[in-house]
């Protein structure tokens, strides 16, 4: 789905109208390592292992969404990320370089607060990915448990952040 503005092209994963309301939803699937087998079926889930390019696209959707609600009367914007990777929910011992952009557990990702890269980060993490992102609302994040596989591993446990924008 494209929604055009007069600006740029913006891109949203569901748009919903209805009579009295329209929703802008962007979706977020981030993925650690897993092969495990329910009723039967097998599932192997490949690693997304670049945490903070995925930080910063999710802060990215939330900018997004923002612009769109503000641009269209009686709209409401969700940003919504499911992952069984902790390293998204529990606070990084890593990467000073993309610390602005972390999505963990208990953070509130401030209104006005310029975030972006560290000036020492390369240009591979970067690329395509300079602008700085600044929200007009401050957003808590609070991570919720969405289902948990029997196995001996943290990356079982599946957990979803949704966001109102």
């Amino acid at each position: 789905m494209a929604l055009i503005r007069a600006d740029k092209k913006e891109r949203i994963d569901i748009l919903i109208k209805d009579e009295k309301q329209v929703y802008f939803i962007e979706l977020k699937y981030e993925q650690a390592q897993i092969d495990f087998e329910i009723d039967g079926e097998k599932f192997k889930l490949s690693s997304h292992t670049a945490h903070d390019i995925g930080w910063y696209d999710f802060i990215k959707d939330i900018k997004r969404l923002e612009h769109c609600v503000d641009d269209t009367p009686g709209a409401v914007g969700y940003v919504v990320m499911l992952t069984n990777d902790n390293l998204y929910w529990d606070k990084s011992t890593r990467g000073v370089n993309s610390e602005a952009f972390f999505i963990h557990e208990g953070r509130t990702l401030k209104k006005d607060f310029k975030m972006k890269w560290h000036l020492k980060t390369g240009e591979g993490t970067s690329k395509g990915r300079t602008d700085p992102h600044i929200l007009n609302n401050d957003y808590h994040i609070h991570w919720r448990p969405y289902s948990e596989i029997s196995g001996p591993t943290k990356k079982n446990t599946f957990k979803y952040l949704l966001l109102k924008v």
